[in-house]
């Protein structure tokens, strides 16, 4: 069967390359676009690497690539006939070298998009019948498998798919297979399948069975890719569509290992993968690009960025970065405008190292063996440099080709000198007509200044005239001038703006009326007085009259009480009555009644408090005769007169401004016109000097073109030494070949065997850090976790590893890695962070600050030593951060009433897709179809609270996987579990598997808050929370934050979203009258520019420069120009910093004249130092070097007077 395969193998790959020859050599092979032919040659070899693989992609490049190189030296390639006669060598790897290169990447990109994964060693069994067992060994059947992995922009896993291709070529009614893809379906055929576990029976018909599922097994290598803008990290999503300097790293995991043998002590080693990525760039939006472990080729539209690592590969050959650097990331760095990115296509293969492996490495002979494999690629090395020679020997054939060109170039050169006599009497022509024009324009040049001058002191004129009538109509102005009118002029109406003038009119008339007002305080403060004193004089008289009547009555045995009720009861009579109110009324006349109440009056009235009630009373009575002043009908039309009289007089300054701006428009187009005109006649005088000067230079033209044919016939005579060159290049080759073959003899196989050497004694000498960083061996036992339930523990010193040595002390201020047998302190997993803590020994304390897992189940104590020393063997104390730990356990109980929230509010279908728990903080990946509305987010969160508030107990369990399951406990993190589980349960609420810290109650996670969601991938979204004293510490944050807001916006929080929904409005407001502004600026900008064109063949050209405009106002008055004149050709630029924009627009009529914009604008940018692009009416491009802006813009009249049909 494999002789059959080869065979096979070997007839495609001549069917192949003959296609090619016959391409190479007809016309078949290249396909005509005007001027330009487009090879077809990189079909057959492309076709070759996708079906035969690397090995036939390498061959068919390289007979594309000899072909080519044959036909560089018989000259039937212009182009490649010139960098042959430049550097022969740079033209046989150009030709050669890389199209084998091309030839070997393309097999690898197209053949294999993942890991290669077979089922039984790669076989796969028929049912064991006589049948069976008598075909040959290499007729049994197989199975080929791609893996297919569709990630996210941040290159983490989404999906994985898997194609499987059961190979039947005894044709087996019935195939078995091993699977443990999920939702398995047939793809070519109908052949049916039955499954036990993950074993399939296939009834197979005879038939190759060609099928797909999902899986969820770990890939063997996974790759995160990450972003920077500017120096700055920064997520995809919010990439899109910026400009600057982007880099995109994309790093490589290798998760496959293996075991193997190697003199007598098992290792543990990566599979060696190759991880290839490509992308396709855009030169219109992607220039500089550069690319670490990798290539770059551009074919003039697009990049092609191919790069290269091998993850793992380094510390499986265990050579140190300073000897030699295997890569295992790639980065891509370019300038970008515009940010977008299609695709990027990764491949993951271990084929590139086939040669390398062998079904196990029982002895280090064997392990010997894979080398000697590397050993025959280095003699194929040599087998190519003997194949250099020999092509060299057939360039020396060809050689005579050259000779017999130079008399070729001979003959061309007769043909020159004839037309060189042409061009001399061109020339004298020329001259003369030039000597003409010059004339003309010098004339027209003369009368430029008194034009100026002219222009200049009409506009004065008007500008004195208007300066006068409008300060003559009352408003003061200083004189206007050509430079400042329209500032001046500006300032003017915003001061005659209705609600300015309102007012200043207002304050006018207050300041009138308030000085009139105030001018009668005395009076004012009079009258109130008397009233004052009125009504303090009536309190005092009502008092003195009571203490007056109770002394009256108390003469005739009465109380006042007792007169009352004599009164009501009828005891005392109404003559009674009037004796006893006449007696009162006498006391109340008598002189000293009279003084007492005068004095008591005059008392009061020099009281601070009377004199603060009148001072008030004053100021109330004076504020309220301002207010009726103001609203009187005389004020209110003295303010409707002063609004009537600045909107007359805003029109009048806003139509003088009009014509001011009209007259300016001419001012400067006709000052760029006698610009013109000047740099016309200087041209013209220096034309004519040219024209001369080529006249004589056409003479001396057709001396030369003699000289050039004397020196052809030279040239021809010297041939000989071309070949003798070739030759000496020959024999270099043979050199060559013999220092490859001292090389690979003294270097390469020496290398090779000291590097076996340094890597045996450097694992010796390493001892428990092993091939992968920190690797503890076996000697020493797995750390024992008892932090469950408790916060400090005693332990022992097991290792310590500083500075990636084992050490047996550490002092105080250096950082290590402390092993224990037992610790409190939780290790980072399951998305939880790691504790923190202390170390205690008998003479020092280490402050651990993370604690990481290894594969070996050691705690790994990471920190520094903070006092004293810790010393291996010694026992020591272990301790928590109890704060941090509960703080810890808030948010990891929370994460899991969250993922019970959102199966409850949003469907079964979410699932965790990440996770991490901080202190009171948490974030939680899951899978769903869409964002989460507010709606739901606010009953995800109160569902969450409720069962904080229930309090909950929570349980854990330890139970065999197979009971758990039965329970209905889920695996939460989506990890691989061993025969037992841990089990946290939530009441009724969540059942989940988890290795992690909780809490004993829900109650105890006190306040939960989301803070936001959103998404991270493709159906992945993202909630983050915050819980405990974290949403107590955000509350107050709030709060502070919403009291400042309402202090600033001077209103209350209550009614903070009114008044925020009122200045948007009013911001929304500035904005349309700011781009109604803006509009009418650029109208007017466009007018002047407009004016000030060149016209050039017919067409109206103009270049602008500005600074600080934004790329989509450059655009707007761009596209404003095109519309506005069909036969503009435009040329915009911006400068901002050291930073360029470019636009450049054409009219209808331009681009129908054969004016492109996107050919323009790749002029003017490479002109400058960048780049550009665009359509035929419209381009953007950029540049960086300010200095050669000037020039660039210059130049756009040559490149219409060149381009114009």
């Amino acid at each position: 069967m494999k002789n059959r395969t080869n065979v096979r193998w070997l007839t495609q790959l001549a069917l192949l390359a003959a296609i090619l020859l016959v391409m190479n050599y007809t016309p078949l092979g290249y396909l005509q676009l005007g001027p330009l032919s487009a090879s077809l040659l990189t079909v057959p070899v492309a076709i070759g690497a996708m079906t035969m693989g690397p090995l036939a992609g390498a061959i068919l490049g390289g007979i594309f690539g000899a072909t080519s190189f044959i036909q560089m030296v018989e000259g039937k390639s212009a182009m490649g006939a010139a960098l042959f006669s430049v550097n022969p060598f740079g033209a046989f790897v150009v030709s050669f070298v890389a199209r084998v290169l091309e030839g070997l990447c393309a097999a690898l990109i197209c053949t294999i998009t993942g890991a290669s994964v077979h089922a039984e060693n790669g076989a796969l069994h028929a049912p064991q019948d006589t049948k069976a067992a008598s075909a040959a060994a290499e007729e049994r059947a197989s199975k080929e498998e791609t893996v297919y992995v569709i990630a996210g922009a941040d290159g983490k896993q989404q999906s994985v798919i898997v194609s499987d291709w059961l190979k039947n070529p005894n044709k087996e009614t019935s195939l078995q297979d091993v699977s443990d893809l999920t939702d398995i379906e047939n793809v070519k055929g109908d052949e049916t399948w039955t499954a036990n576990g993950t074993s399939l029976t296939w009834d197979a018909q005879g038939n190759d069975i060609y099928y797909q599922g999902k899986s969820e097994t770990e890939l063997p290598v996974t790759m995160n890719i990450s972003y920077q803008l500017d120096g700055k990290d920064i997520a995809p999503a919010e990439l899109a569509g910026k400009s600057g300097k982007v880099t995109i790293r994309f790093d490589y995991e290798n998760h496959c290992t293996t075991t193997a043998t190697v003199d007598g002590k098992e290792e543990t080693l990566y599979v060696p993968f190759a991880a290839l990525t490509g992308m396709l760039l855009d030169n219109e939006r992607f220039t500089n690009i550069e690319v670490t472990n990798g290539r770059v080729v551009n074919d003039g539209s697009h990049t092609v960025v191919v790069g290269i690592a091998f993850p793992g590969l380094q510390d499986d050959l265990n050579i140190e970065r300073d000897t030699l650097e295997l890569p295992d990331y790639v980065e891509v760095s370019a300038d970008v405008t515009n940010f977008a990115l299609d695709t990027t296509l990764t491949l993951a293969t271990n084929s590139v190292f086939s040669a390398l492996q062998d079904s196990d490495f029982e002895t280090v002979d064997d392990l010997k063996d894979s080398f000697a494999k590397l050993t025959d690629a280095m003699q194929q090395l040599l087998d190519g440099s003997s194949e250099l020679y020999d092509g060299l020997e057939t360039l020396l054939e060809k050689s005579q080709t050259l000779v017999d060109g130079v008399g070729t170039l001979n003959n061309g050169a007769a043909a020159l000198k004839t037309g060189a006599g042409s061009l001399n009497a061109g020339a004298a022509e020329l001259a003369n007509g030039m000597q003409t024009l010059n004339g003309g324009l010098s004339t027209l040049s003369g009368q430029s200044a008194a034009l100026n001058a002219g222009a200049q002191q009409v506009f004065q004129s008007l500008l004195a005239a208007a300066t006068t009538q409008i300060n003559a109509a009352g408003l003061s102005i200083p004189q206007l001038t050509i430079g400042n009118y329209a500032e001046v002029l500006n300032g003017a109406l915003a001061s005659l703006d209705q609600t300015a003038v309102y007012e200043q009119a207002y304050q006018t008339a207050l300041a009138k009326v308030t000085a009139a007002v105030n001018a009668q305080e005395a009076t004012i403060r009079a009258a109130v007085t008397a009233a004052v004193q009125q009504n303090v004089t009536e309190q005092v008289t009502a008092a003195v009259r009571e203490q007056v009547t109770a002394q009256v009555l108390a003469a005739m045995g009465l109380t006042p009480e007792t007169y009352a009720a004599g009164i009501a009861d009828g005891t005392i009579s109404e003559e009674q009555q009037a004796q006893i109110e006449a007696a009162i009324n006498a006391q109340m006349a008598s002189d000293d009644v009279q003084a007492l109440i005068s004095q008591q009056v005059a008392a009061q009235m020099a009281s601070t408090d009377i004199a603060a009630l009148i001072d008030q009373q004053t100021a109330a009575q004076i504020q309220t005769l301002i207010d009726q002043n103001m609203n009187s009908p005389e004020v209110q039309d003295q303010i409707t007169a002063a609004l009537e009289q600045a909107s007359s007089g805003a029109a009048s300054i806003s139509a003088l401004k009009s014509q001011l701006d009209g007259y300016y428009q001419f001012y400067v187009g006709l000052q760029a016109y006698t610009g013109g005109v000047d740099s016309a006649a200087a041209g013209a005088a220096k034309l004519q000097n040219g024209a001369a000067s080529l006249q004589n230079g056409a003479s001396s033209l057709y001396a030369g073109a003699s000289r050039l044919a004397d020196g052809t016939a030279t040239l021809s005579s010297g041939a000989s030494a071309l070949i003798d060159g070739v030759t000496a290049l020959r024999d270099g080759a043979m050199q060559l070949s013999d220092g490859l073959k001292q090389l690979n003899e003294e270097g390469f196989q020496k290398l090779m065997t000291e590097q076996r050497e340094r890597a045996r004694e450097a694992r010796k000498a390493l001892g428990d850090l092993g091939w992968a960083g920190i690797d503890f061996g076996q000697d020493i036992p797995e750390t024992q976790f008892v932090g469950y339930d408790k916060n400090e523990t005693e332990g022992t010193v097991l290792a310590i590893v500083a500075e990636d040595e084992s050490r047996s002390e550490i002092a105080a201020g250096v950082e290590a890695i402390v092993v224990l047998d037992r610790t409190t302190m939780y290790a980072e997993m399951g998305g939880q962070v790691a504790d923190h803590g202390t170390i205690t020994g008998p003479d020092g304390v280490f402050e651990v600050t993370d604690v990481q897992k290894n594969k070996g189940g050691k705690f790994m104590h990471y920190g520094r030593v903070v006092s004293g020393t810790i010393k291996l063997g010694e026992a020591c104390k272990i301790m928590i951060d109890p704060e941090r730990r509960a703080a810890i356990r808030r948010a990891h109980t929370a994460t899991h009433l969250l993922q019970a929230a959102l199966l409850r509010v949003l469907g079964e279908h979410c699932h965790q897709a990440g996770s991490l728990v901080e202190p009171d903080h948490l974030r939680f990946d899951f899978t769903h179809f869409s964002a989460v509305t507010p709606e739901e987010l606010v009953e995800i969160g109160n569902q969450v609270s409720e069962m904080v508030l229930r309090g909950e107990p929570v349980e854990t369990m330890v139970l065999p996987i197979a009971e758990a399951q039965k329970l209905g406990a889920t695996a939460l993190f989506g990890e691989k579990y061993g025969e037992t589980v841990r089990v946290v349960k939530m009441g009724e609420d969540s059942l989940e598997f988890c290795g992690g810290t909780h809490l004993d109650n829900t109650a105890k996670v006190g306040p939960f808050r989301i803070l936001s969601e959103a998404s991270v991938a493709s159906g992945v979204r993202r909630i983050e929370a915050y819980t405990g004293k974290e949403v107590l510490r955000q509350t107050e944050q709030m709060s502070r934050l919403l009291l400042d807001i309402a202090h600033e916006l001077k209103t209350t929080p209550k009614e903070l979203m009114q008044r925020a929904h009122a200045m948007v409005g009013e911001v929304k407001e500035l904005k349309q009258r700011l781009d109604a502004m803006k509009d009418k600026l650029f109208s007017g900008e466009i007018d002047r520019c407009l004016f000030a064109a060149r016209e050039v063949g017919g067409l109206k050209v103009l270049t602008v420069m500005r600074n600080d405009i934004a790329p989509n106002d450059l655009r707007k008055m761009g596209d404003q120009i095109r519309d506005r004149e069909p036969d503009a050709v435009a040329v915009l630029a911006s400068t901002q910093g050291e930073k360029i924009t470019l636009l450049a627009v054409c009219g209808k009529n331009a681009v129908g004249r054969g004016i492109k914009a996107g050919q323009l604008i790749k002029e003017v940018s490479a002109a400058c130092g960048g780049s550009g692009g665009g359509k035929p009416d419209s381009a953007m491009g950029g540049g960086r070097d300010l200095l050669k802006l000037d020039d660039a813009l210059a130049g756009v009249d040559d490149f219409v007077t060149t381009h114009l049909v």
